[in-house]
């Protein structure tokens, strides 16, 4: 501790001389890395918040990809939107997965307009299939992660909407056929 009892850190590099086999002498520097070790704290609680965010958020099923389309992250929305676990998703192509054909080349052509562009994309509609091959449908957006210069990945954000677009198609099936 200091003089304003804070504590304080220090690495500590330590050579044993030897002379006819025998330690003469012990030498030694000390670093005082207080400030690297409260900046790796502060990361480390920013990180978890983040993630916390993203585990506990309700309702909001949210991905990660890389410039391929392969999963990152899978919180726990998404593996009940899609009927899969994270640990059967991760590094596998999400438009494989979970998209028709249409769809898939539009997330491709997303995906591409992120990485390259760098912009945000506005939240739209579309349909997907659960892993036990129901149709559903989610409202989602997609943005870029940067680091300095450089996309990382996507962040996907999704919000089901199957009860709505089920609700639209009685609807209309109503005024059709009354």
């Amino acid at each position: 501790l200091n003089k304003k009892k804070q504590e304080r850190f220090f690495e500590f590099n330590v050579v044993a001389c030897r002379q006819n086999k025998k330690i003469t002498q012990i030498k030694g520097i000390a670093r005082d890395i207080t400030e690297r070790k409260w900046a790796e704290k502060a990361l480390t609680d920013v990180l978890g918040r983040f993630e916390a965010i993203v585990e506990y958020t309700p309702f909001v099923a949210i991905q990660s990809f890389d410039k391929n389309g392969c999963i990152y992250h899978w919180n726990p929305v998404s593996e009940k939107l899609y009927g899969i676990g994270r640990k059967d998703v991760l590094e596998k192509p999400f438009h494989k997965l979970f998209l028709e054909k249409q769809e898939a080349k539009r997330f491709k052509k997303d995906l591409r307009q992120i990485f390259e562009e760098g912009l945000p994309l506005e939240a739209r509609e579309c349909a997907i299939i659960t892993a036990n091959g129901e149709m559903r449908w989610g409202l989602s957006s997609m943005f870029p992660v940067w680091e300095g210069k450089h996309c990382l990945e996507a962040i996907r954000m999704e919000v089901d909407i199957t009860g709505r677009k089920k609700m639209e198609n009685k609807l209309e099936y109503l005024s059709i056929h009354d």
